[in-house]
């Protein structure tokens, strides 16, 4: 009986053992997984600023170009809509 206890005693602490050592690679694999994800996400994001900046700074009309565009495109966009709609 004494044997039997022993052998069960050493099971379920290697089963322990074996538990916790898994429990800590998740935990490892889990913190570098978040810490990548945040790594590419802030360089995704932080990417597109430089680029406009450095256009702008580059040659300030470009923003002023982009933005009078933008303003025709909607103009053009409006008087079309106007014209489709049926008089009330």
């Amino acid at each position: 009986m004494r044997g039997t206890v022993n052998q069960l005693n050493r099971i379920v602490s290697d089963s322990v053992r074996h538990s916790i050592w898994q429990l800590i690679a998740l935990l490892i694999t889990l913190f570098v997984a978040i810490a990548g994800g945040l790594a590419y996400l802030t360089t995704s994001i932080d990417n597109p600023f430089p680029r406009v900046l450095v256009t702008v700074l580059k040659n300030p009309l470009a923003l002023s170009g982009e933005v009078n565009f933008s303003e025709r495109r909607l103009a053009r966009v409006w008087k079309r809509f106007r014209t489709q709609m049926p008089p009330f």
